[in-house]
């Protein structure tokens, strides 16, 4: 593997943490304020209200972070990954 692939893997493992980590606080709050949680039962092993909608900030890390640097470099694969983000993101929501 080339070694700016490498680069432009790490920058897109980085934007991705970082957009993620920017935008969890905010959707846990609008999650909170309009009881978008996940309430303990017998099921579950959490003790308190638990946001449901963290996962919109970790594919949007994810779906932005991985396509700002793609390039022509990237392995034929990847055209696969966004559809299959997609698809994991709707089935999860």
């Amino acid at each position: 593997m080339p070694e700016y692939l490498t680069w432009q893997m790490l920058l897109s493992l980085m934007m991705g943490a970082l957009i993620s980590y920017v935008a969890i606080p905010p959707i846990v709050k609008v999650a909170k304020a309009k009881h978008l949680v996940a309430l303990p039962n017998g099921r579950t092993s959490h003790n308190g209200a638990v946001p449901a909608l963290g996962g919109i900030a970790i594919f949007a890390g994810l779906l932005v972070g991985s396509s700002l640097f793609v390039m022509d470099g990237f392995p034929p694969e990847f055209q696969f990954f966004i559809p299959a983000f997609l698809i994991i993101f709707f089935i999860g929501l």
